[in-house]
């Protein structure tokens, strides 16, 4: 019945000669607003007599609320400790924001995608009937006899699997529907039957299962890197840089995405003088399933979906992406393959000054 936070702390530890992670304690709440959660988080600390001045940043797993937080507990510390330095931004949480680009995308195109794969489980999870006669028709199909993958709109990317599924028992599907149409007293009257007869029905779904199952590896593989103990920070700034500007080479002309810094895409220019034509936008086997469409104005109503899906996650992550977070562009320093290149000397010097080293300090790791 309370709001709940775990506090973790990572610091070195010279016992141990490494970077170590420990829980620290958990804080509860009834109302739980930046204000709140920081002061309570600093009264904390100060009264298990941490050293509120060693502190150096937060992470967190939000990317929203926790800006607050950051900036009341820099003020409570700053009050107590005078010479203290400030907090280095390393900013919120990069998977989070993954995740919502590809749901801003998929809002403005395949919104359908994701109700057919919520009405396929939610049809087949409470019958034992229904999903003993797929079953017959899974292997008179010689199908795989797998039962569909549950979708929640709130998993990161839980729908990658679902979509899979769905196309991998498209025949399937068509014929369960069909032989339910045969027979009225067998046929549910759900809300969920109803979307699932309509989908099949649809030649344009096709189109968007295909097209989504292209763009959703792009997204998987980055949060599925992420999700780990290792360090990543040192490869975090060139992986956002590369996956954003993957999207953006998908529809936007190749010498206009390699005249854009990413300190300069917040004014690019992404309207459609800009995009590449209905023939070069990348649309993977989507492309296969929309030249079977008979229909002219349903080919270019698809086509039109696709390069808003682009436009709405690209604009997203241009806006919440930290790619002008000065820490995390310097921090790329310490990626072993940049050991030789002599511009990471440069980011040395502007991660310490991020990091508040006093000018000798500065120096002394310049010449090192």
């Amino acid at each position: 019945m309370k709001k709940q936070i775990y506090l973790l702390i990572r610091y070195w530890s010279p016992t141990r000669d490494e970077v170590c992670c420990r829980y620290y304690k958990s804080l509860f709440f009834s109302h739980a607003d930046g204000k709140t959660v920081a002061s309570k988080m600093f009264k904390s600390m100060q009264s298990d007599c941490l050293s509120l001045e060693s502190l150096v940043s937060l992470g967190s797993d939000g990317p929203n609320v926790n800006k607050t937080i950051f900036r009341e507990l820099s003020k409570c510390i700053k009050q107590e400790c005078q010479d203290w330095n400030g907090l280095v931004n390393i900013d919120t949480c990069n998977l989070h924001s993954m995740h919502n680009a590809f749901s801003k995308g998929i809002e403005q195109y395949g919104q359908e995608t994701e109700d057919l794969a919520i009405a396929l489980f939610g049809l087949f999870k409470i019958s034992s009937g229904r999903r003993e006669d797929y079953r017959e028709i899974q292997v008179e199909l010689d199908l795989p006899e797998e039962v569909f993958v549950k979708h929640s709109q709130v998993r990161w990317l839980s729908i990658g699997p679902s979509l899979k599924k769905i196309v991998e028992q498209r025949e399937g599907i068509k014929t369960y529907v069909t032989q339910l149409e045969k027979d009225s007293r067998k046929m549910p009257k759900s809300v969920n039957f109803k979307l699932i007869r309509d989908a099949v029905n649809n030649p344009d779904m096709k189109v968007k299962l295909q097209f989504l199952l292209s763009v959703i590896p792009l997204f998987e593989q980055f949060l599925q890197d992420f999700q780990t103990d290792q360090p990543m920070i040192h490869v975090l700034y060139s992986r956002m840089k590369d996956l954003l500007y993957t999207i953006l080479r998908r529809f936007v002309k190749g010498d206009i995405v390699n005249s854009m810094a990413p300190e300069d895409l917040k004014s690019a220019d992404l309207g459609i003088s800009n995009q590449l034509s209905d023939e070069d936008i990348v649309m993977g086997a989507a492309r296969q399933e929309l030249s079977g469409l008979k229909n002219e104005s349903h080919k270019h109503r698809e086509i039109l979906g696709v390069r808003s899906f682009y436009l709405a996650v690209a604009k997203y992550m241009i806006r919440r992406l930290p790619l002008d977070n000065k820490v995390l562009k310097a921090v790329t320093c310490l990626s072993p393959v940049r050991r030789f290149d002599e511009s990471s000397v440069s980011d040395v010097e502007v991660l310490a000054r991020e990091l508040y080293c006093d000018e000798e300090t500065v120096v002394h790791l310049v010449d090192e």
